[in-house]
Order: C-alpha cells, then structure tokens, then sequence
C-alpha cells in the first residue's frame, strides 16, 4: 500500500471534491482573475469575462449544485435565474442554456475536482475561497471549461491543458 502511495502522482493525492453549503460563488480563473459572468439572464447567452471593477467575488454569480451521486456532479445555476445552466455549445464555447426537465442531462453536468478546498468558508460571514485549483470537465464530453486566449468568451478545451487558463476558484461572497 505504501508503495502504491509512493508512486501516485502528488496532484493525485491533493484532490478534493467541493462543498459550497448552498451558497453563491464567483468562479475566478486561478491566477488570472478572471470571473465568469453573463451580460444577460437569458437563454442561449454566452459566458463572458465580468468587467467590473475589482473585487471580483463581490456577490455571487453562480449556485454550483451537486447532483446528489458519488462522486458529485454538478449544475452550475444562474443566481438571478435558476432555471438556466452553463453547457458548452456545438461551438464549444460556454453559455446558459433552460435546465433539462429529468435533470440529469450529462450535457449540463459538471465534475469538479480541486487541489484544496474550504467548506467552512461558505459560513463565514465574511465569505471566503471555498475551492482552489478547481477542473471543470463536462460530464458528457469531457471536455475541461477554459478562459478563451483570444477574447471574451470562455469554452471548452481537452483537459490535458494547465495553468490558469483551465483551472478556477470559487469564493463566497465577501464585503467589499
């Protein structure tokens, strides 16, 4: 057994599986500083850059819902309107799509895996980072959500990528 655990990888070993208590989180690209945000609560937006001034996790944008099962899956909710989710289009680019009626569409289902993680932020009055070095991989396409180089938008890319393009944080909301 040791022998197994010498010989994993060491970002293996530092993995978690987020708990956000319910509350609503920024997701800030790691070392970028870079929010996920929508100009427009409506379906078929696409995800831009949030281009407010700093600080960034001021409120939160998202309610990131596990789906119940082990390990989590999740839906990433629209705060202002949750019916709508993030799914990658055919185009690959992110956006809020209407939440499937079964609720289990693999398209609109996210698995998180971060390399630290504070649930106890999400009861803090102050708020906090709950997660740190968060992957985002589509469950259906496996696809990992990306910050896109090149613009605005954000999307999808093959999870073999790193660095803070690929990798994300999710804070509770703080004072200002």
């Amino acid at each position: 057994m040791l022998a197994l655990l010498l010989l994993a990888p060491i970002g293996a070993l530092a993995q978690c599986y987020p708990s956000f208590g319910g509350v609503p989180v920024s997701i800030i690209s790691s070392g970028g500083g870079i929010e996920w945000a929508v100009p427009s609560h409506t379906a078929g937006t696409l995800l831009q850059r949030n281009l407010d001034p700093p600080p960034l996790n001021k409120t939160g944008e998202w309610y990131a819902e596990q789906n119940g099962q082990w390990p989590p899956q999740y839906f990433v909710k629209d705060v202002k309107d949750t019916n709508l989710v993030v799914a990658p289009a055919e185009s690959g680019l992110l956006f809020v799509d209407t939440i499937a009626t079964s609720q289990n569409d693999q398209q609109q289902m996210w698995a998180m895996t971060c390399a630290s993680c504070n649930p106890a932020a999400a009861s803090d009055p102050k708020g906090g980072e709950l997660a740190q070095g968060c992957q985002i991989k589509n469950a259906k396409t496996g696809l990992c959500a990306r910050a896109e180089p090149a613009g605005t938008n954000y999307g999808t890319g093959t999870c073999e990528e790193s660095g803070a393009l690929q990798t994300f944080d999710f804070w509770a909301p703080t004072s200002s």
